[in-house]
């Protein structure tokens, strides 16, 4: 399974690290100063009383889509739809999207730009910062909760759950993501 990264900061370099260490191409989708750090010198990413370097193939051309198989959306709220429209042209029905941001509305508005697609809503319960471009460090917690948007069938939903559980990662299905949103939300 090829997972595309996109908007890879703190959570997304997190994540992409770990699916990477577990056995799966990763790439990440970056920008700025992080982005010429991956590239320059890899990823130094800090968790659990360990620091690994990761040499994690990063970009900023959206053309990194066509080899996805997943796409997980980190980027901020904000940017979701910037990210959405450069990602379009490159997004085939078959991609399943994930997405991962804070508050209640990324599942639909990710829907509005990839209509044929499997959406898989998330949550992802961390601490993470960028300590410096290229170095991430996660402090607390990680778990994932992924739950089907508009009804997919497991065999979109498992897979994607089961490797991140194949990356050291807790996740578990939900059957409600509306739920799981707004309580995050409030939380």
């Amino acid at each position: 399974m090829n997972f595309l990264i996109a908007g890879a900061g703190a959570v997304g370099s997190h994540y992409g690290s770990l699916l990477q260490q577990a056995g799966f191409e990763v790439q990440l989708l970056a920008r700025g100063a992080h982005l010429k750090a991956l590239q320059a010198g890899g990823l130094r990413h800090e968790t659990d009383g360990k620091t690994v370097d990761l040499e994690l193939p990063a970009g900023d051309d959206p053309k990194l889509a066509l080899d996805a198989d997943v796409i997980i959306f980190c980027c901020k709220t904000t940017g979701l739809a910037a990210m959405c429209e450069e990602l379009q042209p490159y997004v085939p029905p078959e991609v399943i999207l994930v997405t991962l941001q804070n508050g209640v509305t990324a599942p639909d508005a990710v829907q509005g730009w990839f209509p044929d697609n499997a959406i898989l809503a998330g949550s992802a319960f961390i601490g993470t910062r960028l300590e410096a471009p290229g170095h991430v460090i996660h402090s607390a917690a990680g778990h994932l909760r992924l739950g089907h948007w508009h009804g997919e069938d497991a065999q979109v939903l498992e897979p994607v759950a089961a490797a991140f559980r194949e990356a050291g990662v807790d996740c578990q299905v939900v059957d409600d993501p509306r739920r799981l949103l707004w309580h995050k939300m409030l939380w």
